[in-house]
């Protein structure tokens, strides 16, 4: 990222007017977008009726299209004249202002945003539960751009601004290893996780002949998993549409689901949900249920925030006479849900469910309004996009969340990753890509405390901006 970031500063400098510092960050853009988001095509690969070639061609319009906010992130910083230290500090906030407005416009698209390349590293996410996920992005494209200050000018009259900031990502390292100190890993000992992760290809997945032994995998991976769990409560976590076919009119098959639970608990499991509408037509949406030992459906959760192009196609009437079509197998485009919500279930701690895709929205995980939930479930389903970078950049964004909010994140996933994350991004327990089994783990329990960021979410990044204005402008009257 480092050689990237001094890379786009360098050609910022080449540029002799405003369309041309815009043309220089779209065509910027456009690069990084392509290749950070190229595993897209395998979701085209696997689906009937389109093709790899098709996946790239979109790929392109994609990357085209999200180029439009580095451009105007080099443009205003072009526009501002500054040199040096100055330029690094406008360069990277008007970045992390344009990745904000690429994470909330259209629907938002918040893939790849900075922050994520620290996630790994538990010690240096930890200002996160302060200033998020883009205040957090702020620092680490400051930090990414330092080498730029020597390259580019001359070291003498900016070296005492580059020894100051680089004291930014120490400090920031300094406060996560000691945060970490603070506080230990805390396990309910009375819940036992089960994750059932299948190994069920994409491809597989849908195949009418393949649906109910694809369901008796799961029944019998969970009922072993349960049977030699001695915790008092269970909760069972299928992954996305883990269950092909609706379940809420199927007592039968909620039977066969209930009969895992030989104890109080729930089987939280996805599956599609249906209602034939008076014209004959349906509505769908990508469900959430949890079942419990009695066959019930306890709880129910329909995904509000939905894959434009995967789960519906914006725009409808006009693209699909273009043969645009959405790439999730459905008899119709997905309906969106009311929002985040806590299903609060008895003898359980109460959860925010979150289906996939919405794992990865900065403040948009837990409800506003009602109980706080005590951890996060996301039921995932990355066997789309096989063995690519894509799994993996989905899982760094999710964990964000996790320090956000100060709760624990429990993934479930077909074919990897499927984790559990204790309220400060550490990982409790985990099944990698590619590999099939069962992860057991017990569930970590919240921080006792709200994070600054649940409280504020991003009006934390807001005054991140007034202060650099401050700063800018207190600089020009000296």
């Amino acid at each position: 990222m480092a050689i990237g970031l001094t890379l786009a500063l360098w050609l910022l400098q080449g540029a002799t007017s405003w369309k041309s510092a815009l043309a220089t960050g779209w065509a910027f853009g456009v690069g990084q977008f392509f290749f950070g988001l190229f595993w897209i095509a395998e979701a085209f690969s696997v689906r009937d009726g389109f093709s790899y070639g098709q996946g790239i061609s979109a790929i392109v319009l994609l990357s085209m299209a999200l180029a439009i906010y580095p451009a105007f992130a080099f443009g205003m910083s072009w526009r501002l004249n500054l040199r040096g230290v100055g330029q690094i500090l406008a360069f990277a906030a008007l970045w992390t202002m344009f990745e904000w407005l690429r994470g909330h416009l259209f629907t938002g698209f918040p893939w790849n945003i900075h922050a994520s390349s620290l996630s790994a590293f538990p010690s240096l996410i930890q200002s996160a539960a302060f200033i998020g996920s883009y205040g957090l992005s702020f620092f680490v494209t400051l930090a990414a751009a330092l080498p730029a200050t020597v390259l580019l000018w001359p070291p003498r009259t900016y070296m005492r601004h580059v020894v100051a900031l680089l004291a930014i990502p120490a400090l920031i390292w300094g406060f996560g290893a000691f945060r970490l100190q603070q506080h230990s890993i805390a396990l309910r000992e009375d819940i036992s996780l089960v994750l059932v992760q299948p190994g069920i290809s994409q491809r597989d997945k849908w195949n009418p002949d393949l649906i109910r032994q694809h369901f008796h995998r799961y029944i019998d991976s969970s009922t072993r998993a349960a049977r030699g769990s001695h915790a008092q409560k269970l909760m069972i976590l299928w992954p996305e549409t883990a269950v092909a076919y609706p379940i809420g009119d199927q007592p039968g098959t909620r039977y066969l689901i209930s009969k895992i639970l030989d104890r109080p608990g729930y089987v939280l499991t996805g599956a599609p949900r249906y209602e034939r509408q008076e014209d004959g037509s349906y509505k769908a949406w990508n469900s959430i249920y949890a079942i419990d030992r009695f066959g019930n459906v306890a709880a129910r959760y329909d995904k509000f925030h939905l894959v434009p192009f995967g789960e519906y196609v914006p725009f409808k009437n006009i693209l699909n006479h273009a043969g645009i079509q959405r790439i999730v197998e459905a008899l119709a485009d997905f309906s969106a849900g009311p929002g985040p919500q806590t299903l609060l279930l008895d003898d359980v701690p109460g959860l925010s469910p979150l289906i996939c895709y919405e794992g990865i929205f900065p403040g948009g995980v837990v409800s506003d309004s009602g109980p706080r939930p005590e951890w996060l479930a996301n039921l995932s389903n990355d066997a789309w996009f096989g063995s690519s970078a894509g799994p993996y950049q989905h899982y760094a964004l999710a964990r964000l969340r996790a320090v956000e909010e100060g709760l624990p994140l429990v993934r479930s996933t077909p074919t990897g990753i499927s984790v559990v994350i204790d309220p400060l991004g550490r990982e409790i327990a985990r099944l990698d890509l590619g590999k099939t089994g069962v992860l057991q783990s017990k569930l970590p329990k919240p921080l006792a405390v709200k994070t600054i960021y649940s409280r504020v979410h991003d009006k934390a990044l807001l005054l991140l901006f007034v202060v650099c204005i401050g700063i800018y402008f207190v600089r020009k009257l000296w």
